[in-house]
C-alpha cells in the first residue's frame, strides 16, 4: 500500500511541470527563409503572424518579433529536493526585421539567449 502512494504522490509531482510561454518565438532556421531585398513586409508577416512591436520612421519600417519559454524542472515539486535540485530552463528571442520604404526586407538582427535557473547553486 505505501509502494501505491508513492507511486501516486510521484505521479501527480510530475504531472505539475509547467511551462509557459509568451510571443513569438523565431528559429534561426526560419529566419534564414527571409532574403534580403526579396522578401516582403507581407510575407514577413503571413508566416510569423503579428509582430510584437511595429516602429515606422522615414526609412521604413521595423518588425519586432519577441518570445520566451520557461520550463520548471519536475524536480522543482519534490518537497525539500526541489530547493537543491529544482530550477528551471529558460529560452527568449528577439527578431528584428527591417522593412525599407518599398516594402522589401533590408535586415535581419537576432538575439537569442538560454539559461537555466536553479534556487540554491
Amino acid at each position: 500500500m505505501k509502494n501505491i502512494l508513492i507511486s501516486l504522490y510521484l505521479l501527480f509531482a510530475l504531472s505539475l511541470v509547467g511551462c509557459g510561454s509568451q510571443g513569438v518565438i523565431v528559429s534561426e532556421e526560419k529566419t534564414q527563409e527571409f532574403k534580403e531585398g526579396v522578401t516582403t513586409e507581407q510575407e514577413i508577416r503571413q508566416k510569423l503572424g503579428p509582430p510584437s512591436t511595429v516602429e515606422s520612421s522615414k526609412k521604413g519600417k521595423v518588425l519586432i518579433y519577441e518570445g520566451g519559454k520557461l520550463k520548471y524542472k519536475a524536480e522543482t515539486f519534490i518537497p525539500v529536493v526541489g530547493l537543491f535540485a529544482g530550477g528551471a530552463d529558460t529560452q527568449s528571442s528577439k527578431v528584428i526585421f527591417e522593412i525599407g520604404t518599398d516594402g522589401k526586407l533590408k535586415s535581419i538582427i537576432r538575439s537569442d539567449s538560454t539559461s537555466e535557473y536553479r534556487y540554491f547553486d
